[in-house]
């Protein structure tokens, strides 16, 4: 409850980080678990003001929904997918999903806090009556996505494959998601496939999928989405096609 009124988001982490001695079960001198933290404090002990409404770990209210527009172009986009009749095995042994990240790395405990709130999403610690306060709403969502002072911002890329998903991390001189930055990305690709699946029996996959984010299309006059110059050139040179597969995740969804 501490926590929760220093403006922290209440986690098992936390409080074993602010009561290690509270936290430790004097029998084994370990820590107790987390299930036992929250069945025998967090769910029995805590509250938003009523004791008689403890904390439950539930969905927070959401404040978005999905726009008209957006989930036409959701459709549009599955629809022409299941055109194609191409069956899992064929997405399984040709395409790469790629799709670029980064971190922001905290540099003080207010932005770390908000960051675990919006890393928890829905779910938080709260209690049914308490639901509607302003402090147990969703978190700030721009913590995980735009650094302040004294903060780190870590750029690092997702490409799954095969069922395998691997992590490219990139270093502090990496432009950012531009065209730039998307050709950098490509240019690793057939290193990290030949790392992944050596000479693999059918050869490796050459189909890349993107979402329409600004470092792979841009928004033409004609309201068409050409890919951006650098990206195309270097992904060229590498594979076959590049075709966008996520138009719900268009960068107006961000």
């Amino acid at each position: 409850m501490r926590m929760k009124k220093r403006g922290l988001e209440p986690s098992y982490a936390g409080a074993l980080a602010r009561a290690p001695a509270a936290m430790r079960n004097p029998t084994t001198g370990e820590p107790f678990n987390k299930k036992t933290v929250y069945d025998r404090v967090f769910k029995t002990h805590c509250h938003d003001g009523d004791a008689a409404d403890p904390w439950k770990n539930q969905p927070a209210l959401s404040r978005t929904a999905v726009v008209p527009s957006l989930m036409a172009e959701r459709l549009a986009w599955a629809r022409r997918e299941l055109s194609e009749e191409r069956g899992a095995g064929w997405y399984h042994r040709h395409v790469l999903w790629l799709d670029p990240q980064n971190h922001i790395l905290p540099g003080g405990e207010k932005k770390a806090a908000q960051q675990t709130q919006a890393w928890k999403g829905m779910k938080r610690w709260v209690s049914d009556g308490a639901k509607e306060r302003s402090r147990n709403l969703q978190g700030p969502r721009v913590a995980k996505s735009q650094a302040s002072a004294g903060d780190t911002k870590v750029w690092y890329g997702l490409v799954l494959v095969r069922g395998k998903v691997h992590v490219e991390v990139f270093d502090e001189h990496f432009p950012g998601e531009t065209g730039e930055g998307m050709a950098l990305f490509a240019r690793r690709l057939p290193g990290i496939l030949r790392r992944r699946f050596g000479s693999a029996q059918g050869g490796l996959p050459r189909v890349v999928y993107t979402d329409k984010g600004k470092g792979f299309y841009r928004r033409g006059v004609d309201g068409a989405w050409p890919l951006v110059r650098a990206w195309k050139a270097e992904v060229c040179m590498c594979f076959l096609s590049a075709i966008p597969y996520l138009i719900l995740i268009h960068r107006t969804t961000h």
